[in-house]
């Protein structure tokens, strides 16, 4: 038997039959304010599960489906999420600091607010996510952002040699100190010395905004 508890007042939230939470079917279950801290959740099953305010503080969540999740307020600082599934959640002001996320699936995923300062993104596929979010120092190499909305983005020392940001929005994205070596800009042209901004297309709303907040 295992039981996850409540962070603060330690009130069982949910309990499984089940020596060790690898694998675990937990879709749609209701973690809102959880202590996760370094637990081991490999391949588990969260698609749509409430995770808002959980604290997964170095756990490890590698090939995790976390599809149509809510995280928002989660923290995941030193978690190792590589190779997991994070299509469609709402992540906003969600903790990534120092988190594995290489490899990771955030397809329109919302990070607004989010911070993933020193985080390893390497070979994650952004494509048409909300990435109003800070990557300072982060390591983004060889990720997809196509399509995504950088808007204010910071990205101060981050390397983001090889990304991909053909579609992108970039407008007042924050980039002193990154490396950008081999970069595709917003038109989908190499880049030559300063990445092309992309402005909001103002004739139509952008498809965040049709999103629940």
């Amino acid at each position: 038997m295992i039981e996850i508890l409540h962070k603060t007042t330690g009130e069982v939230l949910y309990r499984i039959q089940a020596d060790s939470l690898e694998h675990a079917p937990l879709a749609g279950s209701q973690l809102q304010e959880a202590n996760l801290v370094g637990i081991n959740l490999a391949y588990a099953n969260l698609a749509g599960a409430d995770l808002r305010d959980a604290d997964l503080t170095n756990a490890v969540l590698t090939h995790v489906n976390f599809m149509d999740a809510g995280l928002a307020h989660a923290c995941f600082t030193g978690a190792d999420l590589s190779g997991a599934d994070l299509t469609g959640a709402i992540v906003h002001h969600a903790d990534f600091t120092g988190a594995n996320l290489s490899h990771v699936t955030m397809r329109y995923t919302k990070l607004m607010g989010a911070n993933l300062s020193n985080a390893d993104l390497s070979f994650a596929d952004l494509s048409l996510a909300d990435l109003r979010a800070t990557f300072d120092h982060a390591n983004l190499t060889h990720a997809d952002l196509r399509g995504a909305n950088l808007t204010g983005a910071s990205c101060i020392g981050a390397n983001m040699q090889a990304v991909n940001f053909t579609n992108a929005t970039t407008m007042s994205i924050r980039l002193t100190g990154a490396n950008l070596e081999g970069s595709i800009d917003s038109r989908g042209q190499r880049y030559k010395g300063a990445l092309q901004r992309r402005a909001p297309v103002k004739q139509k709303q952008a498809w965040w905004q049709f999103w629940k907040k």
